[in-house]
């Protein structure tokens, strides 16, 4: 939506309004002087300081800069954005004016765009020295993005600098007006409002070397290196280009990216289970439906009717090996059993049955031999048998009785 058709209807619409919404918007207030409220289900609240209290201040106040800090809630279901705009008039007092269109009225930081369920804030500044006659008006609202548009005005403020601008003298009356020499000018070629929209892209931290199925992180550092605001992640993405499987599927630019904004993102990616050299590939992308604007909200191109992918492309390339071979088992073998041996008992002896009797052991008698008589012999029968050893075994003869 451009910025000037959207001030334009606030005020061809609202001007009947205008004592009530903008002279009287502090009426509202809660607390104190210098916070607002609008109502409906698209809440905006703001504090502003450095202005004195009311809605036509005289400058210079001793302030060089009016900022306000802005909080919004979108409780709808649909989307709504925030617009400012600022107009100037050679002509000082506090009357409302929106002809023509002037400066310095400008963001600061935060958003203007807001999701259903959404909720940020914003900060806006008057600079105060921009301008030293006239007056200037400077405005914000609110409307509905996906619907016939219709504002809502919650800030309104008018800068009365004292005094009128100065205009060129009229020629003097009477007498005949000298015509001046002309001399042949060239017409201006008007300088186009500048709309680059470019990044840089490293990918880091990807394995050069996965295994089929592995999982993963790498990083992801972008730069906006162009001249425009990434304003919401909606609109603006970082995708990849190649099939893999990552997660989170995109980068989503929440908060937005401003020019000189470095964001940087972690993925997890699971390699593809076919072996092989692979190159995951991401970019940024200008989705369709949103304009080109600057940092401080200015568009500087409209809409596109396509998606526009446009920076530079990260490429990090890898390599996914074929899985490990099954080994095949070898079979244990069986061993063989060792034979327990078999237990013969012992049997037991019956007590009514009496004990085998031994023979008895037949005792020799001792004999003289009469084949065999010496000296040694005789003295040894002599003596009784006291003789021992026996001096000589041919001495005696066995002889075993019956």
């Amino acid at each position: 939506m451009q910025k000037t058709k959207y001030l334009s209807i606030i005020y061809l619409v609202a001007l009947t309004v205008f004592s009530v919404s903008f002279f009287n918007i502090f009426l509202n207030v809660k607390g104190h002087q210098d916070q607002a409220f609008a109502s409906g289900n698209f809440h905006v609240s703001f504090v502003e300081s450095g202005k004195p209290a009311g809605t036509c201040v005289r400058v210079p106040n001793g302030n060089r800069y009016f900022t306000y800090d802005i909080t919004a809630t979108n409780s709808t279901g649909s989307p709504y954005k925030i617009n400012y705009l600022a107009f100037h008039s050679n002509t000082s007092g506090c009357g409302a004016y929106d002809s023509t269109i002037g400066s310095s009225f400008e963001k600061i930081s935060g958003k203007t765009d807001y999701q259903p369920g959404e909720s940020g804030n914003l900060t806006l500044r008057y600079d105060t020295n921009v301008y030293n006659c006239g007056r200037t008006q400077y405005d914000a609202g609110f409307f509905q993005t996906d619907t016939t548009y219709s504002s809502t005005v919650f800030l309104g403020v008018v800068v009365d600098y004292g005094v009128d601008c100065p205009v060129s003298t009229p020629p003097p009356a009477g007498g005949p007006t000298p015509t001046p020499i002309s001399t042949p000018t060239s017409t201006p070629t008007p300088t186009p409002i500048s709309c680059i929209e470019d990044a840089t892209v490293i990918l880091s931290g990807l394995p050069s070397v996965l295994n089929s199925g592995q999982i993963v992180v790498f990083n992801a550092s972008i730069n906006n290196t162009g001249n425009t605001w990434w304003y919401h992640g909606g609109y603006f993405q970082f995708v990849q280009k190649s099939g893999f499987n990552i997660n989170p599927t995109y980068g989503h630019y929440t908060p937005s990216m401003y020019s000189g904004d470095v964001r940087d993102f972690t993925f997890t990616l699971t390699a593809p289970i076919q072996p092989g050299s692979y190159a995951i590939q991401m970019q940024n992308v200008h989705r369709a439906g949103a304009d080109y604007e600057k940092n401080n909200s200015t568009i500087c191109r409209p809409a596109v009717s396509n998606d526009v992918y446009f920076g530079q492309i990260g490429v990090a390339n890898f390599i996914v090996l074929a899985p490990s071979p099954t080994p095949i088992s070898t079979p244990t073998p069986t061993p063989i059993p060792t034979p327990t041996p078999t237990f013969t008992p012992t049997p037991t002896p019956d007590p009514n049955k009496p004990a085998p009797v031994s023979a008895p052991q037949r005792k020799p008698t001792l004999i003289p031999n009469p084949d065999y008589d010496s000296l040694y012999c005789r003295i040894y029968r002599a003596s009784g048998g006291e003789l021992n050893p026996h001096p000589d075994p041919k001495c005696y003869t066995k002889f075993y009785k019956r």
